[in-house]
């Protein structure tokens, strides 16, 4: 009989890199090799996560009470907004904040799942081997448009098409965030989580 505990085991090392190429994909987000069905966009990491997500569920019963009752949360809020829609006149709003709370019950899931499924060390360290990717790509690409001045096609680029001119706003970082204070968020963020990982694997 199949035995999926058995077989994760047993792929254990095709997982890491599953997982490494999760958390690689999460900056691209549907930026490339995306397609659209319809309803829903499809894009690499919706798929790895999906593949992933059976592997995380498995170590359910390891989580420790408060992940449990956070993954609890997030679930609950799920529902809430489905259910919201089926009795109140729904909006394109409603659909990307049930997007939202889909991906961040995925990522949230596979998160503790695969804290559990490597251990701690193993963990950390594909975590912020993928920390380390993202912050790369935004620095690289911030790098690119401080100098250049050229962005991705969004509301900041027509706002400057309005004013007309090149200024020093021109050339804000932004990525893919269309905003440089969001950009500014992310870079901050992401370092201070990349340092603390590496502090706190130096600890053990």
């Amino acid at each position: 009989m199949f035995n999926i505990q058995e077989n994760i085991v047993q792929h254990q090392s095709k997982l890491e890199w599953l997982f490494l190429a999760w958390l690689i994909s999460i900056p691209i987000g549907n930026k490339i090799a995306s397609f659209s069905i319809g309803f829903m966009t499809i894009y690499p990491n919706l798929i790895l996560s999906l593949i992933l997500i059976p592997a995380a569920i498995v170590t359910f019963k390891k989580w420790s009470l408060l992940l449990k009752s956070f993954s609890g949360i997030l679930l609950l809020l799920l529902l809430y907004s489905v259910l919201w829609g089926v009795f109140n006149v729904r909006n394109p709003d409603w659909l990307i904040d049930i997007r939202s709370l889909i991906l961040h019950f995925l990522y949230g899931v596979i998160l503790v799942g695969f804290f559990y499924l490597f251990g701690k060390e193993l963990f950390l360290k594909r975590l912020n081997q993928g920390i380390l990717f993202y912050l790369s790509l935004l620095i690289l690409t911030g790098i690119a448009e401080y100098f250049t001045g050229i962005h991705l096609k969004g509301d900041f680029t027509d706002a400057l098409d309005l004013l007309g001119g090149a200024s020093k706003i021109s050339y804000s970082p932004l990525y893919i965030y269309d905003n440089a204070n969001t950009y500014l968020v992310y870079l901050n963020l992401l370092s201070f989580l990349y340092f603390s990982i590496l502090k706190l694997r130096g600890k053990e």
